[in-house]
């Protein structure tokens, strides 16, 4: 119960700074999407050059997505979290240009990257596909991947 308070405040909170403008990220786009068992869906067409960092509540957990388009047009997807840093609390990424940071080693990787490779800190990849113009994660993805977001 506690901890579903917890996530509930923090959904509101980030509902709140969306409405007023803020960002986490300098300069990044942000979505909330309240998945409860089902798949996460985001148009292709909300995908820029700018990270998209799509917020995913799963059970008690809260993941986090990052998609963005490359230089050659190709959309990446992948958590927005690594495995060396994740469970410092700070091991999320921010776009700086062409290159996304690691808030708690300072290790950069290029966005036309993101999501093809594991290990280390390297954001990690999340399965998905392409369907009728929509990017689709199925929330049993989600779902498996909800222990890179739990701090400790």
């Amino acid at each position: 119960m506690y901890k579903r308070m917890i996530i509930t405040t923090f959904i509101t909170i980030i509902l709140s700074l969306n409405l007023l403008g803020c960002s986490a990220a300098s300069g990044a786009e942000d979505l909330l999407e309240i998945v409860t068992n089902s798949n996460l869906k985001i148009h292709e067409s909300q995908i820029t050059e700018t990270v998209t960092f799509v917020l995913a509540a799963i059970d008690d957990t809260l993941v986090e997505v990052m998609l963005v388009r490359t230089s050659d047009n190709t959309i990446r997807v992948a958590l927005n979290t690594c495995e060396n840093c994740h469970a410092s609390g700070m091991g999320y990424y921010v776009q700086d240009g062409d290159v996304v940071i690691c808030q708690h080693c300072n290790m950069s990787f290029d966005i036309d990257y993101i999501g093809l490779n594991s290990g280390g800190c390297q954001p990690i990849p999340i399965e998905h596909f392409f369907e009728e113009g929509y990017i689709v994660i199925f929330h049993e993805a989600l779902l498996d991947s909800s222990h890179w977001f739990v701090l400790g």
